[in-house]
């Protein structure tokens, strides 16, 4: 009996790994597009907060992965879109 209590509160915290991660990538997911379909409209501060709030998104997924153990991000910039620009500046605080 306590075998089974331990495994399905090991699988619920798998779960919870999971569904962390499929949020930072979403939420990443979402920061990137909408930069890539602002494009240059909205004006130098429009841009600017767009490039952060998706700087912002990916440091937290890059946070998360390797939270688990996934230390190589090279797949992030071809599944997500991420940018150099974006590599560049996370972690940084807006100027």
């Amino acid at each position: 009996m306590k075998r089974d209590a331990l495994l399905e509160v090991e699988l619920d915290v798998r779960a919870e790994i999971a569904a962390s991660l499929g949020r930072a990538g979403r939420r990443l997911e979402r920061a990137v597009g909408a930069l890539a379909a602002a494009g240059e409209r909205g004006g130098e501060a429009g841009r600017r907060a767009l490039v952060h709030a998706a700087t912002e998104a990916l440091w937290a997924c890059v946070v998360q992965r390797e939270a688990i153990g996934l230390t190589d991000h090279a797949g992030l910039r071809e599944a997500y879109g991420v940018t150099s620009e974006m590599w560049r500046r996370m972690g940084a605080a807006p100027a």
